[in-house]
């Protein structure tokens, strides 16, 4: 008809704009709005409308730890079902949050959501994408899907190695998955692992991507590269040139976050601006040039309006805007929460059973450095993070010849337990402390004079005391202080529940359990409750150990400084013991 100059009547025009609309292909509509069991808050629709103007149909959606980013991507799933016929969602999340994810989506976004091994996702994706029920979900572990090494030269037709050849296999036709979701995607940051394989492989059958997580932008630089290049691997294809563009975004960040700064003058606005203006990538850049020409006055800026809409201008401006999209908790003006942190480094005596034993161990590794040879560095961090979590559990750990393999791999859990360690890179060493140090010294004397747990009992004791329908949860990433815990307030009369990765119990179930229980008072957990968990029903966490990566805390910190928390200010308790590791 276009050759033949011949058009249709406006009428014509009129009943297919009606038609596009309502099969949900017209952009300025949002059809996730008021469509779903959520509580509306203006900033999780931010992550929607970047990911529908992006052109590279992906998204790295790193939001701050509590803010939701589960809830953000059940909203692009939404919008997907709305305007396309997508009917397969997958999600890719830590074994210890597939209960949670099939929750969620169920609940807020009536998605039916099965959770599949590396078999039955094999199986499904082999069958025809519209042969599977329009807006079906399947939750699927990142550790049960992870290809085998040897996955090409194998014939095993089955498992993750029979998963990694369907993928394989589907590369080259249409895709297979209308969404993949990848939660607490920072596991996938290291290029070299079977989990970021997977990722890759996934993404390879993905008609979208949306990665999830709280860290990357707290990470590495390379970190952020490689998670960026599953979002959008055409873009990001040549490693070298990534630092140069954080470096242009770097004053657009401080300016934008300027802009929304109240107290904050034109001047400096400008001065980041043009700062940015600078960086050969963006020198000649016509939305930063049209940005400088704003007037940026007093008057100017006294208007919110003018602010909001001058932040918006400037974040399009940012480089990274299609592929990465994050919101702080500074930023978010719905809900306010007031942290109250507290640090408490226990000094010991100098004299006492404590220092003995702090400084045999440590001692006894450097003589057995010397006798192998090797740096102490490694060989001291991890039986001195022990002994600073708690001595006399540490003391008891390694007695127990059965549990050495536990006691060494107590770092792989707080590392976040993704990609398996080699088992036999510390049970020697803690044999060789076993051996020398324990004979002859009294370990009893570790518990009867434990200056951490004394300080630790009175303000837990006091605090209970003061809110007796409050409850408190405490983290340890080494198992056996946890249970040691257990022992000691269970003796004083407080009632724990203890959650870790030896304990059968469906996470979900066993914290709903302790949220319900009237008596128990205290949740003593590993770091299987800081990832995907919600704990908003208390106010007070305790890091009985510090984790040697603060985002660790952090994450832990979010489990009650997330959505939802009614107290107007929660509190912080971080312990230690003064001069250790």
């Amino acid at each position: 008809m276009l050759k033949k100059k011949r058009f249709g009547r406006l009428n014509d025009l009129r009943r297919n704009l009606m038609f596009i609309q309502l099969s949900g292909r017209l952009a300025n509509v949002v059809y996730s709005m008021d469509t779903t069991n959520t509580e509306f808050l203006p900033y999780q629709y931010k992550p929607v409308l970047t990911f529908l103007e992006s052109p590279c149909n992906g998204l790295l959606i790193a939001d701050e730890v509590g803010l939701g980013k589960t809830i953000e991507a059940g909203l692009i799933w939404t919008e997907l079902r709305a305007r396309y016929d997508a009917r397969r969602l997958v999600v890719v999340c830590p074994a210890m949050l597939r209960d949670k994810w099939c929750m969620e989506l169920g609940n807020r976004f009536g998605v039916d959501a099965t959770q599949l091994d590396a078999s039955e996702l094999a199986k499904e994706l082999k069958r025809g994408k519209y042969e599977t029920r329009d807006g079906k979900g399947y939750v699927c572990s990142l550790q049960g899907l992870r290809p085998p090494p040897d996955w090409r030269d194998t014939d095993k037709r089955y498992g993750r190695a029979g998963l990694a050849r369907v993928l394989d296999e589907l590369t080259e036709s249409e895709p297979a998955i209308d969404l993949l979701v990848i939660d607490e995607a920072h596991y996938l940051r290291n290029p070299e692992t079977q989990s970021a394989a997977l990722g890759r492989m996934l993404r390879d059958v993905s008609e979208h991507v949306v990665l999830l997580s709280a860290t990357p932008v707290n990470n590495q630089a390379d970190d952020l590269y490689q998670l960026l290049r599953l979002v959008d691997p055409d873009s990001f294809n040549v490693r070298d040139q990534f630092p140069q563009v954080l470096a242009a975004n770097e004053p657009l960040i401080r300016a934008r976050n300027l802009v929304l700064d109240l107290s904050s003058t034109g001047e400096q606005i400008r001065h980041q601006l043009k700062s940015a203006q600078a960086h050969p990538l963006l020198k000649g850049n016509r939305q930063l040039r049209g940005v400088l020409e704003e007037p940026m006055d007093a008057a100017f800026l006294s208007e919110n309006a003018n602010r909001v809409a001058l932040a918006d201008r400037v974040e399009r401006i940012n480089l990274l805007r299609h592929t990465i999209c994050r919101t702080r908790k500074v930023e978010v003006h719905e809900w306010k929460v007031v942290r109250e942190a507290n640090s408490d480094f226990v000094e010991v005596d100098p004299d006492g059973a404590e220092r003995e034993f702090y400084v045999r161990v440590t001692d006894a590794i450097r003589r057995y450095a010397r006798a192998k040879d090797i740096s102490d560095g490694f060989l001291l961090s991890l039986p001195q993070r022990q002994m600073s979590s708690c001595m006399y559990a540490a003391a008891i750990s390694w007695a127990d010849r059965s549990a050495v393999w536990d006691a060494a791999s107590q770092v792989y859990e707080d590392q976040g337990g993704i990609e398996s360690p080699r088992q036999n890179d510390v049970r020697p060493l803690i044999r060789h402390i076993a051996s020398e140090v324990l004979p002859g010294f009294d370990i009893d004397l570790l518990e009867r004079q434990d200056s951490k747990f004394e300080r630790f009992c009175e303000v837990v004791t006091r605090y209970l005391t003061k809110h007796p329908s409050e409850k408190i949860i405490v983290f340890a990433y080494f198992k056996p202080t946890l249970n040691y815990l257990n022992d000691r307030l269970s003796s004083v009369g407080i009632t724990c529940q203890t959650l870790h990765g030896d304990i059968a119990e469906n996470k979900q179930d066993a914290i709903h359990r302790f949220r319900d229980s009237r008596g128990t008072r205290v949740l003593l957990t590993s770091e299987v409750a800081s990832e995907g968990v919600d704990l908003q029903f208390c106010s007070f966490v305790v890091n009985y150990d510090l984790p040697w990566n603060p985002m660790k805390i952090e994450q832990r910190i979010g489990r009650i400084d997330r959505i939802g928390q009614r107290a107007e200010r929660v509190l912080i308790w971080n312990m230690g013991y003064a001069n250790t590791i």
